[in-house]
């Protein structure tokens, strides 16, 4: 008789994890110790998002897409626990995903994911404390010799700007996902974060690249962000 394959394990949290070098990423965490964690990852054969297949790497994330990976904890080491993905498998606006996860001897795993948190039964895992959203002081085009470029500020001081930035999780223009970068340098639909030209210290803007607000109309540009309520924000292109 074929043995009885046990109940999946309970996922404990779903953490974004800001990288200010390399790809940023979410982590999801299991309610187990770390063997049973190591042991139940060594069974995964597949892993799904609203029934597309991911990718597994071994390596760290590098421009990848749609990919996941097994991790251990960065300060005490260990076995692997943890199952990394790219930023970009949750970063959709108020869409509900799908995370099936198969592994050999073990009922099959089904989560779903909203706002880039883990959905338990009908109730959001999200704070209810979230912070309210920034105020918006203004989006503006500046032309440079090198490239253009749009940069939105905040009714913030340098602080609170430097944290609400921080906390970002993603960052959508017309419900299209922008993608973080360090420079703009042959680079599109991509956004990075600035401080002050003259004085410098902490960032506490958002430069994008020209080609998010170029086209004729109006522009929804949608934020997320840990621990703070979603700011929504329309600009009309000049």
């Amino acid at each position: 008789m074929p043995e009885k394959e046990k109940a999946a394990p309970e996922a404990e949290s779903l953490t974004f994890v800001n990288q200010t070098f390399g790809d940023s990423y979410y982590r999801l965490k299991f309610n187990l110790e770390a063997e049973d964690a190591s042991a139940y990852l060594q069974a995964i054969t597949s892993i799904k998002i609203n029934e597309e297949e991911c990718s597994k790497t071994e390596t760290s994330f590098w421009r990848d897409e749609k990919t996941y990976k097994f991790s251990k904890d960065e300060t005490h080491g260990g076995k692997n626990q943890f199952i990394d993905f790219t930023h970009d498998c949750f970063a959709g606006t108020d869409k509900i995903y799908t995370v099936e996860i198969v592994a050999n001897g073990y009922e099959k795993q089904t989560l779903e994911i909203k706002n880039n948190g883990l959905v338990d039964g009908d109730t959001h895992t999200e704070s209810e404390e979230n912070k309210n959203i920034p105020s918006v002081k203004s989006l503006v085009f500046k032309s440079e010799i090198l490239n253009s470029y749009y940069r939105l500020s905040f009714n913030l001081s340098v602080e609170e700007a430097s944290a609400y930035l921080n906390a970002i999780t993603s960052i959508e223009v017309d419900g299209n996902n922008c993608k973080q970068v360090s420079n703009f340098w042959n680079e599109k639909s991509s956004y990075k974060f600035s401080n002050d030209d003259m004085y410098g210290g902490k960032n506490q803007f958002i430069d994008f690249t020209e080609d998010c607000f170029s086209g004729k109309g109006e522009h929804t540009l949608t934020i997320h962000a840990e621990g703070y309520k979603t700011l929504s924000y329309k600009y009309s292109a000049q």
